[in-house]
Parts: C-alpha cells; structure tokens; sequence
C-alpha cells in the first residue's frame, strides 16, 4: 500500500518533508489482459475495467528471421494514429494523456476490448518454427502532486515552495498470443487451497 502517511528524512532534505497520499493515488489493481484466436485470424483482446483507470495502450510484435541476413519485424498498436511504439508504456502525464486521448492514440477509460485484425500476424517464414507474437498493454492512473507549502489560491501572493512531490500510477501486463495469461494469473491469485493468496 502506498496511501498513507509518508515522512522523508535525510541530509539536505526540508524537515517539513512529510505528506499525506490519499487512497485515489494508491497502487492501482492488476491488469488481467486475455486474447483469443490464433495469430493467422482477427484476434480479440479484453480485459475487466481498472480501477482509477485514465486510458489504456496495447501493442504486439513479431520477429521472424526468414533468413540468415534479414529479420522481418511486424508491430501492431491499439492507436488509432500510426507510429506509436513501446515508448508509450511508461509513466504519461496528465497532459499526455488528455492530448492522445483526443487524437485516438490511446484508448478510452471505458474500453474494454479491442480487436487485432486478421492478417497482421498471419506472415511466417516457411522454414522456420513460427515465432510468438508478444503483447503488452498498459493502464494509465491518476496523476497527483503534492507541495509545501500549498500553493495560494491568490495568484498574487509570493509562493516559495520547499519541495514538491509527484505521483504517478499505472498498471501493466504482458501475453503472448495462444496462451491465457489471465488465467495463469487467476491460479497464482487462488493458490493450491483455493483461497486468494495475499503479497
């Protein structure tokens, strides 16, 4: 758990170091990604809504080495604007997010499914061992920021922060495509006796 009180002590460090992270800021919840279908057909993908979720990215790729001195390399992303790439998965600012969930680069908070269409992973080297194609997708949280002392709400009046703290969350999840991670993940949650497991 992060939410709580949090006291930060050290040389060089403000004594008035210390600060409340509320529940809304906490750790958010697992990401439990499944997909369905072979890679040769349209595959779905889905996942149960997050909780505090702000937007959502997948994206999957594919390395075949159909011979000695070349690699064919096919990446597919959930965006609706070509050219976005692993880079995304990361901790996005607010700002971030708000402009590529206008322009379609990130799905909505609402989303809960999305669908790889038929052929984007249909390509395998005749000679080879067909490769995976591995998936990775990425819930946005809430951004907080936290400073002391507060800022005024008269903009008039001097403010001289002594420190600032920012908070970002997100929760990620990888799969290959074939195989249900989520419920792998369902089994390591319940454990041999049934019973959810705690960490």
């Amino acid at each position: 758990r992060l939410a709580g009180e949090h006291k930060i002590t050290g040389d060089g460090i403000p004594a008035s170091m210390q600060f409340q992270i509320e529940q809304s800021a906490d750790f958010m919840p697992k990401l439990m990604l499944r997909s369905q279908g072979e890679p040769t057909a349209a595959v779905g993908l889905s996942w149960p809504s997050v909780d505090r979720a702000r937007a959502y990215f997948v994206n999957g790729m594919r390395a075949e080495m159909p011979s000695e001195n070349s690699v064919h390399l096919t990446i597919w992303s959930s965006a609706d604007v070509a050219g976005a790439g692993n880079e995304l998965h990361a901790y996005l600012s607010a700002s971030y997010l708000d402009k590529w969930l206008k322009q379609k680069i990130l799905l909505p908070s609402s989303a809960t499914s999305c669908t790889i269409p038929k052929g984007i992973f249909a390509g395998e080297a005749s000679n080879q061992i067909p490769t995976p194609v591995m998936l990775m997708m990425t819930a946005y949280g809430p951004e907080s920021w936290i400073t002391y002392p507060p800022k005024p709400a008269d903009p008039k009046q001097p403010w001289n922060p002594e420190w600032s703290v920012r908070l970002r969350a997100r929760s990620s999840a990888s799969a290959i495509l074939g195989l249900d991670f989520g419920g792998m993940q369902q089994m390591e949650e319940d454990g041999e006796d049934g019973q959810p497991q705690q960490t």
